[in-house]
């Protein structure tokens, strides 16, 4: 999506990051399932949607 940063040392797979978001140094998403089910939305085929909201959730712990 459009104004969307990435930082370095991300690993993503399978994701869809929503406009405007920064995605943090270092953040791991698509390799546990558990994990990103917990942190994102994830859908019952693998694809993590990665938004602003949970962002600032997972900054906030």
């Amino acid at each position: 999506m459009p104004q969307v940063t990435i930082g370095p040392s991300c690993r993503l797979q399978r994701v869809v990051v929503d406009r405007g978001c920064t995605v943090p140094e270092g953040l791991v998403v698509g390799e546990d399932p558990d994990d990103d089910a917990a942190r994102f939305f994830r859908t019952d085929s693998g694809v993590t949607l990665i938004t602003r909201d949970a962002l600032q959730r997972l900054a906030q712990r």
